[in-house]
């Protein structure tokens, strides 16, 4: 039957879907953690030099060396928690690259409280879409990802209505098999 035929053909290829979706996030996972974290030291080195530069200057110079350390530690946090992500969608991974990006902003405004880095109001500002912008291959891989996310969803529905055709088939042939006329 040509719907059973169809109904295979798009599960082949959404599991080649799938697969290709899985490799694209990991390369992408593993190329967005270096950018996240050299775009959050370029936005704390702003914070501190623009915004509060008397309250860096104020610090020794081992406070200074330390607290670079630490900020160093929090965006290789934020690096490892991309790498350890398993995501199984594109929307799946602007969650998980906001949910990251935020907890390594909370954590780097608590290190500059602690150091007595702050302005009122002012707070270290990094979007995500700052971090893909500039580097090509991220935008390229993050395009590439939409599209076979589209494709996806598009063979899914695809899918579901083959799978409706051949219920609707077989329903009807169900009836026509029990049909007995009564004028027989």
């Amino acid at each position: 039957m040509q719907v059973d035929r169809d109904i295979q053909a798009l599960e082949v290829a959404i599991a080649q879907m799938v697969q290709r979706q899985e490799q694209l996030q990991k390369t992408y996972l593993q190329a967005i953690a270096p950018a996240l974290r050299n775009r959050l030291f370029q936005a704390i080195f702003l914070f501190c030099t623009q915004n509060c530069p008397e309250a860096f200057l104020s610090l020794s110079a081992i406070e200074r060396c330390t607290l670079q350390r630490e900020l160093r530690e929090i965006g290789g946090r934020a690096a490892e928690r991309l790498h350890t992500s398993s995501l199984p969608s594109t929307d799946s991974i602007d969650a998980a690259l906001s949910e990251v990006l935020g907890q390594s902003l909370s954590e780097s405004q608590e290190l500059l409280s602690r150091y007595q880095i702050s302005a009122p109001g002012q707070h270290i500002q990094l979007a995500t879409m700052e971090i893909e912008t500039g580097d090509r291959t991220l935008m390229t891989l993050r395009g590439e990802l939409r599209v076979l996310s589209a494709r996806h969803a598009q063979h899914l529905e695809q899918l579901r209505k083959k799978q409706w055709l051949k219920v609707v088939a077989t329903a009807e042939e169900a009836w026509r098999t029990a049909w007995v006329d009564p004028s027989d």
